[in-house]
């Protein structure tokens, strides 16, 4: 069977949090080596030989990065897949009385849930987001 990517969608990445996924492949004759051949991975993300996406995106890496990869079976052996890796901004909220912390990626929903937390607890509890 022919050497082909079976990755066609990567799972969205927030700042500041660690991140990991890996690429996968079929056929060809294993082991299979992965590098980017166009385009770039959000700065403080990496792609290890072995089809690992790792690291943490940085405090302004929020957006879409486009890039291509390339694996490479023993043969040598080729395929390439254009790829899209989302990097969302995270909302942390942390109550500086109790220690009440969650995050989330809708500001709507991070306004709800400091809504909530305060009516629990009257206005000595103060839910910070940032």
């Amino acid at each position: 069977m022919a050497l082909a990517i079976t990755t066609t969608t990567i799972p969205t990445a927030f700042l500041n949090t660690p991140y990991s996924t890996t690429l996968l492949a079929s056929g060809g004759t294993p082991p299979y080596t992965w590098s980017i051949t166009a385009g770039a991975l959000p700065t403080g993300l990496s792609l290890s030989a072995a089809g690992v996406i790792s690291g943490t995106p940085g405090p302004k890496t929020a957006g879409v990065a486009n890039f291509t990869v390339r694996v490479t079976d023993s043969i040598p052996a080729t395929a390439s897949q254009a790829l899209s890796l989302t990097v969302n901004s995270v909302i942390r909220l942390q109550c500086a009385k109790c220690g009440f912390a969650t995050k989330t990626t809708n500001v709507k929903i991070a306004n709800l849930l400091a809504a909530k937390h305060m009516a629990g607890w009257g206005t000595a509890h103060v839910v910070n987001l940032s």
